[in-house]
């Protein structure tokens, strides 16, 4: 592919998938392609599991620039031939992207084989190498943000950037300079790593990461910051090596013993340890009073009737003292589901004055399976055409995900939940509520239905 103009596509620029002959692509411009914020990620030029070469292109304006994935390899030069990449990658959300024991050479050391693209000025990282791969960049221009900065590496990975450029390579010749910073590059942002680290599945990672933070914090900003991370990242394993470590925080007097309470209740009512949830939440609510800690455990509960039907006393008891402490501080949603009155099992939860209770027959409102892991289908009827939004909400009435918003035509519809948050990560094991609210296009109509689900791991 030589010369060509390949821009404004809704999903990938190139992809090159499974080939045995590594194509070469020059001299072309690969503008705006993919949907930046969709739900799918799309790339300029896509590797998958294939060789290719690219020189001599400028790949702009997509979520990601050049990635090789999943044994992928992106050489800026072909085999046996000494020649400049001259790749100009820039203005993207990131720029290089190598993951799954996949390899990018725009540079690699030997008398200049593929270097001498310019890689600067991508927004969130100009370069990241994930699972286990390698990105090899030396003799490129990195504009301003000269490396270790918007470099990121997880998952025993690595990118290598000396030599550094100090102008545009201008006609692929001149600007080299000696400096040499050789890198397994590490985000200057531990935590952020560490969450990057999450939503890539990459859990050992993110572990490691985190138990690092508070192994070496000081402050409690950190300390928190990294206990509330090991919080999440036992939602989403259920290690109890995890659990264990949280909870040995406290006895070495390490962090906030409150905050570590607040999280050892979390975690008892999530791995089904209700007395010992409801243990802690009661110990907390003593110690706390008038302080949203006490709100906190009022909260929790007054939710453990989800967990438990033998705990609806105490869940009514508790309800009624939050209305009456904190009822202008929780949301009205949130007091509706943890309404002892509030039959949400069968969907008939209102969130408004101006909102018509319905059951969860009365769209045919059903999600299969249920209980299930890792996904259920979500399924209606319309009986006309309405605008109409699905969301999912957890136990405490936070909105976890929108499936669908937008008018539907009448008839039967489904879609997938696939246990992932708007942010695209898997959330813990527990009850959740499909919310649908359908609205008449004329807007004089407005109904809500709800149909409680079990995610299991």
């Amino acid at each position: 592919m030589d010369a060509c103009t390949i821009q404004n596509n809704k999903f990938d620029g190139v992809l090159v998938s499974t080939n045995y002959t590594p194509p070469l692509i020059t001299a072309s411009s690969i503008l705006n392609n993919g949907i930046v914020g969709s739900t799918r990620t799309y790339f300029g030029v896509d590797i998958y599991n294939a060789t290719a070469v690219v020189r001599e292109n400028t790949v702009q304006g997509s979520l990601y620039g050049v990635v090789a994935s999943n044994f992928g390899t992106v050489y800026g030069y072909r085999s046996g031939v000494n020649e400049y990449g001259c790749n100009s990658v820039t203005g993207n959300t990131y720029g290089l992207l190598a993951y799954g024991d996949a390899s990018i050479e725009f540079g690699d050391g030997a008398g200049g084989r593929g270097a001498y693209n310019t890689l600067g000025d991508n927004t969130a990282y100009n370069a990241v190498a994930g699972n286990s791969s390698c990105i090899w960049a030396w003799e490129n221009y990195w504009g301003q943000q000269a490396p270790p900065t918007y470099l990121m590496t997880y998952g025993g990975s690595s990118i290598y950037y000396d030599d550094r450029l100090t102008s545009p390579p201008g006609g692929c010749g001149a600007g080299r300079s000696s400096l040499v910073v050789a890198g397994d590059v590490r985000s200057t942002d531990p935590l952020t790593l560490a969450e990057q680290a999450m939503t890539l599945a990459d859990f050992p990672m993110a572990e490691r990461i985190l138990k690092d933070v508070l192994s070496k914090s000081v402050d409690f900003t950190s300390t928190r910051s990294a206990m509330l991370g090991l919080y999440r990242l036992f939602n989403l394993t259920r290690d109890k090596g995890i659990r264990e470590y949280i909870e040995g925080v406290v006895l070495a007097g390490k962090g906030n013993e409150t905050l570590v309470q607040e999280l050892a209740m979390n975690m008892a009512s999530g791995t089904g340890e209700i007395d010992n949830a409801q243990a802690i939440a009661e110990k907390l609510r003593k110690a706390n009073p008038g302080t949203d800690v006490e709100m906190r455990a009022l909260i929790h509960l007054a939710s453990l009737r989800f967990f438990s039907t033998s705990k609806n006393t105490v869940s009514a008891a508790a309800y009624k003292d939050l209305a009456a402490l904190y009822g202008e501080k929780v949301s009205p949603g949130l007091l509706n589901v943890l309404a002892p009155a509030a039959t949400v099992a069968v969907g008939k939860m209102s969130t408004g004055a101006d909102a018509v209770s319905l059951s969860a027959q009365e769209y045919g409102l059903s999600a299969y399976p249920n209980p299930f892991n890792p996904a259920t289908v979500v399924r209606f009827t319309l009986h006309e055409p309405m605008d109409v939004t699905v969301a999912v909400y957890d136990a405490l009435g936070r909105e976890v995900a929108v499936l669908l918003r937008g008018p539907q035509v009448d008839g039967v519809h489904s879609i997938q939940w696939n246990g992932r948050d708007q942010a695209g990560i898997h959330v813990a094991s527990g009850v959740y509520f499909i919310r649908l609210s359908a609205n008449n296009l004329a807007g004089g109509y407005r109904g809500i239905s709800t149909q409680k689900i079990l995610l299991m791991k």
